[in-house]
C-alpha cells in the first residue's frame, strides 16, 4: 500500500486531524474543495512560526507529498516564508521549501540536510506565473534509496518540474513527518502573513496504486455516518458521532456511542454523494478516522472497521489498546494515529474503489469493534475519501524540464 495519509481538514478539527497544530487554524470560506482548508495566519512574534504536522509516517526512504496552496498575502521580504518541510522523527529537516515575496513576486528556494546545502532560487511568479490570491498545486518527492550521492529531490509545481536534484547525499535516509507552516524573520512582530493549504496528500513508492504524483485533480472529502448500519453499539446513534466540527465532546450519548461488550460492533452508512463524491468518480483511496477514548482507564480492546456493503467483507485495524479518557484519533494506545486504516481496494472484491454498486461507496459501511469488556467511546467516525471527479478542469502543463542545480 503506497497511500499514507491523506486530508483537507475535513472534519474541522485541529486537534483530531493533525499530529500537531500551533498558531494556525480552520478556514471555511477560501478552500479549494469540501468544507475547509487550514490557514497559517497572523502578526506571529519575530523568530516563531505557525504550522500544522500532519500525521507520523513511520520510518519512509521514499515519499511523494502533494499539497495545494493558498498565498492570501505576504509581507515583502525574504525574512517571512511560507514552508513545507519533510523531517526524522527527531524533527530534523532533510527538506525544507521556502516560499517568499520580493517587490511584488514570489520567489522559492529548497535546503536539504538541515539547511546544509541549497537549490538555486526559483522565480515562481515570471516562470510558473504563481501569484498571490490563487490556488497552486505543491508537489514533493523523496528518494533516498539511491547510492549515497545519487539520491533524488523533485520539486513540481501546477505539475511542473520547477527543482530537480540528483546528487544528493541525504544524512537522514529515514524521514517519517511532513508539515507545513509559516515563518517570521524579519525581526518584527509586526509583519503578517496569511496561506491557506488544502488537499494533502501523501504516499510512498510502494505498491502498484499510489506509488508515484498524486492527480492534479484529486480532492479529499469526508463521509460522516448517515444511518445506522448492520449492528448497533451498546449507547448512542449515528446522529451522535456525525457532526462537522467532529468533536471530543463525551457527556453523554448524545455526543458519543459507546462499546461496553467483548466482541459488539457498530456500523454506520454513509452518503458519498451528499459527501461531494460523483457517481462517475474515480476514488483514489479511503481513509477511516475514528475519535476514541476509553471511559475510565483500564485495559481495552478496539478496531475501526470498513465494508463495502452490509453484508461484505470487512477490513479493519489491529486490536489496540484505547489508551486512556484522552480522545485520540486511532490510537495505538496513548499514541494518536497509531492504528490508520486505509483501503486502495474494496475488502470484498479486492478491486478498486467505485462510487456506485452492490459493493461500493454508496453502500459502504464504516464503524467499530470491541474486543474487551471495558467500556470504549467513540465521539466522531468519518471517512475521509480521496477523489478524482470525472470532469475535471484542464490538466496542469506539462513537465518543462527546467532543472536546477545545487548549491554547496
Amino acid at each position: 500500500m503506497a497511500r499514507l495519509w491523506h486530508g483537507g481538514a475535513e472534519w474541522q478539527n485541529l486537534g483530531l486531524e493533525l499530529q500537531e497544530d500551533y498558531q494556525s487554524s480552520i478556514q471555511t470560506t477560501i478552500k479549494r474543495s469540501g468544507g475547509a482548508a487550514w490557514e497559517h495566519s497572523g502578526n506571529i512574534a519575530n523568530d516563531d512560526v505557525a504550522y500544522v504536522m500532519f500525521p507520523a509516517l513511520g520510518n519512509q526512504t521514499t515519499l511523494f507529498n502533494s499539497r495545494w496552496v493558498y498565498i492570501d498575502s505576504l509581507p515583502d521580504s525574504s525574512s517571512f516564508v511560507y514552508y513545507a518541510d519533510i523531517m526524522t522523527s527527531a524533527d530534523a529537516s532533510v527538506i525544507a521549501l521556502n516560499i517568499w515575496k520580493d517587490t511584488g513576486k514570489l520567489y522559492m528556494i529548497a535546503y536539504f540536510n538541515n539547511y546544509a546545502s541549497s537549490s538555486s532560487v526559483v522565480n515562481l511568479t515570471d516562470t510558473y506565473g504563481i501569484t498571490e490570491d490563487m490556488w497552486f498545486q505543491l508537489e514533493m518527492e523523496y528518494d533516498s534509496t539511491p547510492a549515497n550521492g545519487s539520491e533524488i529531490f523533485e520539486c513540481k509545481i501546477n505539475g511542473s518540474t520547477a527543482i530537480s536534484v540528483t546528487n544528493l547525499n541525504y544524512t537522514n535516509k529515514n524521514v517519517a513527518h511532513v508539515d507545513s507552516g509559516i515563518y517570521n524573520g524579519t525581526g518584527s512582530s509586526n509583519n503578517q502573513g496569511v496561506v491557506y493549504v488544502d488537499d494533502v496528500v501523501i504516499q510512498n513508492s510502494s505498491g502498484s496504486v499510489n506509488n508515484s504524483w498524486v492527480s492534479a485533480d484529486e480532492k479529499i472529502l469526508v463521509a460522516p455516518p448517515s444511518g445506522a448500519g448492520s449492528s448497533a453499539a451498546q449507547a448512542g446513534t449515528y446522529t451522535s458521532i456525525n457532526e462537522i466540527p467532529a468533536t471530543t465532546t463525551a457527556t453523554s450519548s448524545a455526543n458519543r456511542i459507546e462499546l461496553d461488550n467483548n466482541g459488539s460492533a457498530a456500523y454506520y452508512t454513509i452518503d458519498a454523494a451528499t459527501a461531494g463524491v460523483g457517481s462517475s468518480d474515480t476514488i483514489s483511496a479511503v481513509m477511516l478516522l475514528g475519535a476514541v477514548r476509553e471511559e475510565t482507564s483500564g485495559t481495552t480492546s478496539y478496531q475501526m472497521a470498513l465494508k463495502s456493503s452490509s453484508g461484505g467483507t470487512p477490513t479493519t485495524t489491529t486490536a489496540a489498546d484505547a489508551g486512556n479518557t484522552t480522545v485520540r484519533t486511532n490510537p495505538n494506545g496513548t499514541t494518536a494515529f497509531g492504528r490508520l486504516l486505509i483501503s486502495e481496494t474494496d475488502p470484498t472484491t479486492a478491486s478498486a474503489w467505485t462510487p456506485t454498486g452492490t459493493n461500493s461507496l454508496a453502500n459502504a459501511q464504516i464503524g467499530a469493534l470491541s474486543g474487551s469488556a471495558n467500556d470504549i467511546w467513540f465521539t466522531a467516525i468519518g471517512l475521509m475519501v480521496g477523489v478524482i471527479p470525472a470532469s475535471s478542469p484542464p490538466a496542469p502543463p506539462a513537465d518543462n524540464g527546467i532543472m536546477f542545480g545545487v548549491n554547496f
